[in-house]
């Protein structure tokens, strides 16, 4: 005797359990021969902002008068937007007169406004409009002040072919005057070693000339020489036919051609 069901064609109940298992088969294939789709990266920042902006623009006034313009590819904005966090930053300077001054750039930055204060990280480069370039890691703008600072390692250089390295360094913005605060070295101007040649008018039974001192040799610094004194060094424009000079490691100064700088000293008396 033969139970109904044990022989013969499938019941419906049998196919559609044969139909579920090969979608479930064809389907575990098909994971394992295909990739797996992307997973769109989190941004902490963002899970964590107030808002966030593409393309964001602040500018940065005082008393009415525009002092620089922030650029920034992306800016989380924290602490009831009072402190955006920049990444791909752009920063423009101006002068009081709103003539541009000096242009930063960098990876990333902080900009508090409230106090109009910035700090730029990563690849910075501040470009004066007179041709000034400056490079550091890390950058300071203070409002108030408006002086930029750091405290890392920089290298300065100008059209002038003068090259500046230092630790930390306070500046003006256009960079006028940057002031070299530790291990300061590099290529200062250029000093003139044009000696004077001896005077035909001398003769025997003149009054003899002081000799000059051991080490000091040729004319009196000109407008084109550079005036040196220890601890610091003010960097007046090139001249024509010069030879550059080596400044010493101390505390250094540079002047912009057209800055003001210390008058040369005094020609010594015969």
């Amino acid at each position: 005797m033969t139970r109904r069901g044990a022989t013969g064609p499938m019941g419906p109940p049998a196919r559609l359990a044969i139909g579920i298992a090969a979608i479930v088969l064809s389907g575990m294939s098909a994971c394992k021969s295909g990739t797996t789709p992307p997973v769109a990266a989190r941004d902490p920042l963002a899970d964590s902002a107030d808002q966030v902006f593409y393309h964001a623009k602040s500018r940065v006034t005082d008393h009415g008068v525009m002092k620089s313009e922030l650029h920034a590819d992306t800016g989380y904005f924290f602490d009831d937007n009072t402190r955006i966090e920049m990444r791909v930053d752009t920063t423009y300077f101006f002068t009081v007169t709103g003539a541009p001054n000096a242009v930063l750039t960098s990876r990333e930055g902080t900009y508090n406004t409230r106090t109009g204060n910035m700090e730029a990280r990563g690849d910075v480069i501040v470009t004066g409009v007179d041709g000034r370039r400056l490079t550091t890691e890390q950058l300071r703008y203070a409002q108030a002040q408006n002086q930029i600072s750091s405290d890392s390692p920089f290298v300065l250089t100008d059209t002038a072919h003068r090259h500046t390295t230092g630790v930390g360094f306070t500046s003006d913005p256009d960079m006028n005057n940057v002031r070299c605060l530790r291990e300061c070295a590099g290529t200062a101007g250029v000093v003139n070693l044009t000696s004077t040649p001896p005077d035909s008018a001398h003769h025997a039974g003149a009054p003899a000339t002081a000799s000059p001192k051991p080490g000091v040799h040729g004319t009196p610094p000109s407008a084109g020489a550079a005036p040196v004194s220890k601890g610091a060094l003010v960097v007046p424009h090139p001249s024509v036919g010069t030879t550059p000079a080596t400044t010493p490691r101390a505390s250094l100064t540079t002047t912009k051609p057209g800055a003001s700088s210390p008058p040369p000293p005094a020609p010594r008396s015969p």
